[in-house]
């Protein structure tokens, strides 16, 4: 009887991915799939896109970049209590680049209509900061700077950044700086007969419940960032930047774009 010879596919074994898997196993591990994929896109790493260039050089418009989450989530489920007012706890540190929600102001106030803005922090909960830009001293107060014509919303004199657990004194001559804070942690303020009410309630003071911070642009001049909309609650904070994965420069025209291989796998600092 005459052998027949096996041909080399056949005699190797053909490897096959789902062999063994019956369809409802099969649907079972891809929806875990999807459910590890949901889960690191909402509790681990997130991507963005920076059109602007107020982060130049750090960042350039057309930069896609990570943003770690898990810093702050961390702090966020095993943090101390924060009620406190002795000691200044928060999640971020100065001179981190982090993406944010644009705070809720005047304008601006609902969840579909907010931005992700990525900027650098430059002071964090309890440091003391002064701003100026131009010569124009920025203040809480809604006011126009004669070289402006950007509202600004940042305290006018030398202060502390904002943190949770601060015990604010209120009056009806202050009331008009807090007034935007107080409400964005979900309280409802009015002033009558000189009497501050919060919640309808008569207030001498308020415990702040956030910590704050002050974000600018690294490229002052062209940077819409705290010296306009004011501080950014802890609670909008998304993440660190932390790398460009993809970045494309567009012509003038906005009709072709060019890879910039360079900056693909960028650290951020």
């Amino acid at each position: 009887m005459r052998n027949r010879v096996k041909t080399a596919s056949e005699s190797k074994p053909q490897p096959q991915l789902f062999a063994g898997l019956t369809p409802i196993r099969l649907g079972i591990l891809m929806l875990g799939l999807c459910f590890g994929i949901i889960l690191l896109r909402v509790f681990a790493l997130s991507a963005f896109q920076v059109p602007s260039a107020s982060m130049v050089p750090t960042i350039l418009p057309g930069d896609f970049v990570v943003v770690n989450k898990v810093p702050l989530q961390w702090y966020r489920l095993f943090s101390s209590s924060r009620d406190a007012a002795s000691s200044v706890e928060c999640a971020l540190s100065k001179g981190q680049v982090v993406a944010f929600w644009l705070p809720r102001i005047s304008g601006n106030t609902a969840d579909a209509d907010r931005e992700v803005f990525v900027k650098r922090i430059v002071a964090t909960p309890g440091d003391t900061f002064f701003l100026r830009q131009q010569g124009c001293l920025l203040g809480m107060e809604a006011r126009q700077c004669s070289d402006s014509t950007k509202t600004v919303l940042m305290p006018s004199l030398e202060r502390r950044v904002p943190y949770a657990g601060q015990l604010i004194p209120l009056s009806s001559e202050n009331i008009s700086l807090w007034r935007s804070l107080i409400e964005a942690e979900g309280n409802s303020v009015h002033l009558r007969h000189n009497i501050v009410y919060i919640n309808a309630n008569a207030a001498a003071d308020y415990r702040l419940r956030r910590n704050y911070y002050v974000v600018l642009g690294d490229n002052r001049a062209d940077s819409y960032d705290s010296r306009y909309f004011g501080y950014v609650s802890e609670d909008d904070m998304i993440g660190l930047a932390t790398m460009v994965y993809w970045s494309s420069e567009s012509d003038t025209l906005g009709q072709h774009s060019t890879v910039r291989w360079n900056r693909i796998g960028h650290i951020l600092h």
